[in-house]
């Protein structure tokens, strides 16, 4: 039944549009398809690059009627098995298809220090996010001034990745922060985990070395 939703899949994603790429570079691809729908996407340039592309890969598509869901499938399967297409509280996300790499929240470290209730709900707000290429900490400061939560990267891998790998494109209608903050966290590499200790955010890779 096409008017059933399919499973995990957000009904806005389901909406039909007509389409007409021809080598159209990915993320403006991207881009049209959020406005065209009125949905919220995120692309990880970073995984992108990783995986041999880059932001200005050419698509090229003319379907007369199809959903916004099987443009962003068709687009992810001729990028290779490394990157995949994947839903969190309705935002589409193309980012790396290894869930072992994906940005997560951890507990926290110590009983003694708990997140403060005031930052967890703060982190659940919802505002716009648009993000084109912004640097990694340019991102983290506008959460910041919109939340009010603090951050801090710990270990030096973790800054060096925040300083050579940050790339990520997200067009949204308004979303958590934390969904954001998981989003940008991807974005600086593989494995990426961020924790709340007190009233900061405190991000970190996973690798033992760190």
């Amino acid at each position: 039944n096409a008017g059933t939703p399919k499973p995990d899949i957000p009904p806005a994603f389901l909406k039909r549009i007509l389409v007409e790429y021809d080598k159209t570079p990915i993320q403006e691809v991207v881009k049209h398809c959020a406005a065209t729908a009125n949905v919220s996407v995120g692309l990880n340039l970073q995984a992108l690059q990783d995986a041999g592309h880059d932001s200005s890969q050419p698509v090229s598509m003319a379907l007369t009627e199809a959903s916004v869901d099987t443009i962003l499938r068709l687009i992810v399967s001729d990028l290779g098995d490394q990157l995949a297409l994947r839903y969190e509280d309705d935002v589409a996300f193309i980012s790396y298809a290894d869930q072992r790499s994906h940005a997560r929240r951890d507990e926290p470290f110590s009983d003694e220090t708990p997140p403060s209730q005031n930052s967890l709900k703060l982190l659940q707000e919802h505002v716009i996010y648009q993000f084109d290429k912004t640097p990694f900490e340019q991102m983290l400061v506008f959460v910041q001034s919109k939340s009010g939560v603090s951050f801090h990267m710990q270990g030096s891998s973790v800054k060096q990745l925040a300083e050579d790998r940050n790339q990520l494109f997200l067009w949204t209608n308004p979303i958590s922060h934390e969904l954001a903050l998981k989003m940008i966290s991807e974005c600086a590499g593989p494995g990426m985990r961020y924790s709340l200790l007190d009233g900061v955010i405190v991000i970190r890779s996973n690798r033992p070395t760190d």
